[in-house]
């Protein structure tokens, strides 16, 4: 019987041989596919780690934009307030440099005769008094009542006072005004306007209108 099993096993064998080849194979096939399976699968995994950090990164740079956005439409806006900031400072500047400018020209003109000229206050006094008021109406004196001529004649003196005391007055300042004139014709350069610093500034200004900087507007805003 043992040499039966023997003779059988020898005979098995080559029948036994080729599935055996065949597992093989198909064992070496699953440890090639399992080895690029797992290759295949760390590179998923890196590509979901990659992904992750890609839209981490896109939504870092989109709040970074976001933010660069919202600061840039704060700068524009404060921007375009120092311009108009700038602009009627400038605008204010020039006017006052002009007003002030014909107000020096007059005075060192000696243009004060002239103001002192037409201001005419002889006769004023006539034309409000209510007495001739009253003549001037072709109404009799005789009509009045006495009380009321009595407060016309009152109220006519209060006038003629006011106007003496008001053509007093405006001699004094024109006065004051031919002693600043002088001084001026005197003491003030002929260019004083030109070389004032409000002038300088004023051109400064003008020019920054057009083109604002950083610095201009920085120096603008300490003056």
């Amino acid at each position: 019987p043992l040499q039966e099993h023997h003779d059988l096993l020898l005979a098995s064998v080559p029948a036994v041989e080729s599935p055996l080849e065949r597992f093989f194979n198909v064992l070496n096939q699953y440890e090639l596919v399992s080895t690029i399976f797992y290759h295949v699968d760390q590179e998923r995994s890196s590509l979901l780690l990659h992904e992750t950090s890609a839209k981490s990164l896109v939504a870092e740079a989109t709040s970074h934009s976001e933010k660069t956005r919202a600061l840039y439409e704060v700068q524009a806006l404060e921007f375009a307030q120092a311009n108009a900031a700038v602009t009627e400072k400038a605008q204010e500047a020039a006017t006052w440099l002009e007003q002030h400018g014909r107000v020096l020209d007059a005075l060192r003109s000696d243009s004060i005769s002239e103001i002192k000229a037409s201001i005419k206050l002889t006769g004023v006094e006539d034309l409000l008094s209510l007495i001739s008021a009253v003549s001037v109406a072709g109404v009799p004196l005789t009509i009045v009542p006495e009380p009321t001529q009595a407060q016309c004649h009152e109220i006519d003196r209060e006038i003629c006072q006011l106007v003496n005391e008001l053509d007093h007055g405006v001699s004094c300042a024109v006065s004051a005004l031919q002693l600043y004139s002088l001084a001026l014709q005197r003491f003030l350069p002929l260019n004083y306007i030109a070389t004032s610093p409000v002038h300088s500034w004023t051109q400064v200004l003008q020019l920054s209108v057009n083109t604002l900087s950083p610095d201009i507007l920085s120096l603008a805003r300490r003056q």
